[in-house]
């Protein structure tokens, strides 16, 4: 999140910076702190209005993966808790 601005708002500009993704956010969870010093994670649900992607030079690949093989994946630390935290898992 850059200074000034809300998660919300940091969420979709990440998402299209990355990805190439348009969305809306539909809900949001309660913050947490994660083990970089002084970093939080701020989990944001969003719909996407497409789902053709345009990664970014920061990504080589990517795969839509339904939350049940999310365990078939390297992902971030603690993924299925953030999603119970916006209301999917």
């Amino acid at each position: 999140i850059e200074e000034g601005e809300s998660p919300e708002n940091g969420a979709l500009r990440e998402l299209e910076e990355e990805t190439g993704l348009k969305g809306e956010v539909v809900r949001t969870g309660e913050s947490l702190p994660i083990q970089i010093p002084e970093a939080k994670v701020h989990p944001v649900l969003v719909k996407v209005f497409d789902e053709e992607v345009e990664l970014s030079r920061e990504h080589s690949k990517h795969s839509w993966v339904s939350r049940d093989d999310l365990d078939d994946f390297e992902t971030v630390p603690k993924l299925k808790q953030d999603l119970k935290r916006v209301g999917i898992g």
